[in-house]
């Protein structure tokens, strides 16, 4: 039963993965929308790309910690997938892939807001 249980954990963190890429799809349009009727400033985009990315990280952390255990593994692991994840979509839209200093600093954010996340759900579950 251990290797099913991997397998089940594995697949349920992949899932989640790609569940927090969705959502940030959706937000991201959404606030692409919102830009264009309020005609907001260049300036909104940082702030908004950091909230979006916490918001979808913590999508993907409560379904990968739904059924509970190893919470902060999975948080970060979910988190780190989900950078990884999305760099590889946007920059395959961008059409230009190129790792920087600040790729590496989003990864670490994703890993951290990941198993802060899951332990925070962790927590409340109790």
């Amino acid at each position: 039963m251990g290797k099913l249980d991997n397998r089940i954990g594995v697949a349920k963190i992949l899932l989640a993965m790609v569940i927090a890429v969705i959502a940030s799809l959706g937000l991201i349009l959404i606030f692409a929308l919102l830009i264009k009727w309020f005609e907001w400033g260049d300036g909104a985009i940082a702030p908004v790309n950091i909230i979006i990315k916490i918001i979808s990280i913590a999508v993907g952390v409560i379904v990968a910690t739904r059924c509970g255990g190893q919470a902060l593994k999975r948080g970060a692991l979910v988190g780190a997938g989900y950078i990884i994840l999305s760099y590889i979509i946007f920059s395959a839209l961008l059409g230009s892939f190129s790792l920087s200093l600040e790729n590496l600093w989003d990864l670490m954010f994703g890993i951290i807001t990941g198993g802060v996340i899951g332990v925070t759900c962790n927590i409340i579950k109790k």
